[in-house]
């Protein structure tokens, strides 16, 4: 339910802003104001007392948590300059009371740049929980789960993809990206510090639609949206392992003043047909502030999970990443 609320709430954005906008543009233009030049000796781009001040705007967008151009996990259609790269970490901190656990990581996040549209992310993560979970059969015969604590960590499931921007934004239609990549098992599937036993696969399509520049407004915002279809152990003769199940993200970004530099990012996170059961479903909201420069980037904010699985209680985690691009 919360997802088809969501999906409908970002179609109705999707569709009315950029009406709105276009509604906006054919107004009557004021006169343009005549641009001041900068004192002699000073470089065009620098902001003196008599220049106008920036508009909004979408600066560069970093990785997210996957390691793909886009918000914190939303992917965006946008990829690196080729010859560009992306290198940076990324952590999430989670603690919760039902059951009783806490779950790190810390991942290596790189993304390479490449002709033709495309881009490479790379993900790498070193997972630290203490969740033990120890399937028994219960006195009707029924299999259930008890779960206590021991501390473990170690190499999580390594992820890479491959994504291509093949339709770009052409005034209010937005752009379209798909991805192809590959999942690589961690040091521990039965601890749960990896998510795949042999192998996996993902299929991503993402959205994206950026509203720059207004000429009459000092507003800019991004619509971004994705989804996933997640293949794991496909092929593997074992109930416990083989499993498919789907990931959507949708998330809005608005630049902030003055310069540009800082970023509100609002986002959604829905995971869709997990577990052999189809029993761990979650959603989750996210909001994050990134601090973006031409290289440099910071994003940091919260997440908050509700969780369908009886066994677990909604959790709140606290997500960041920080990254430098070489161009």
């Amino acid at each position: 339910m919360r997802v088809g609320v969501f999906l409908f709430i970002l179609c109705c954005l999707a569709v009315v802003a950029p009406a709105l906008v276009a509604a906006q543009q054919d107004q009557q233009a004021p006169p343009p104001a005549a641009t001041p030049t900068p004192p002699q000796g000073l470089p065009e781009d620098v902001v003196t007392p008599n220049t106008p001040k920036p508009k909004p705007k979408i600066n560069n967008l970093p990785f997210n948590m996957y390691g793909l151009t886009g918000l914190m996990v939303t992917t965006a259609t946008r990829t690196l300059k080729p010859g560009s790269f992306e290198v940076g970490l990324g952590g999430s901190w989670e603690d919760s009371l039902q059951p009783a656990y806490y779950r790190r990581e810390l991942a290596f996040l790189g993304t390479v740049g490449m002709p033709a549209g495309f881009e490479f992310g790379l993900r790498v993560p070193y997972v630290m929980t203490d969740l033990v979970t120890i399937p028994r059969f219960n006195a009707l015969g029924t299999l259930v789960n008890t779960y206590g604590r021991s501390a473990t960590a170690g190499v999580g499931s390594v992820e890479g993809m491959f994504k291509w921007g093949f339709v770009e934004q052409k005034q209010f239609l937005p752009a379209f990206a798909v991805g192809l990549g590959g999942i690589a098992p961690g040091t521990s599937y039965s601890r749960q510090l990896g998510y795949v036993k042999y192998y996996g696969a993902k299929v991503l399509l993402a959205m994206g639609l950026e509203v720059n520049d207004l000429p009459y407004t000092d507003y800019a915002f991004a619509i971004l949206a994705d989804g996933e279809l997640v293949l794991r152990d496909m092929g593997v003769d074992n109930r416990n392992y083989e499993e498919k199940h789907g990931m959507v993200h949708g998330g809005m970004v608005f630049p902030l003043m003055p310069r540009n530099f800082l970023q509100l990012n609002l986002e959604y996170e829905g995971v869709l047909m997990l577990g052999t059961n189809n029993n761990q479903d979650t959603n989750a909201i996210l909001g994050t502030l990134r601090f973006v420069l031409d290289h440099f980037s910071g994003t940091a904010g919260a997440k908050y999970t509700f969780k369908s699985d009886p066994d677990f209680g909604d959790t709140l985690s606290w997500v960041a990443t920080a990254s430098y691009t070489y161009f």
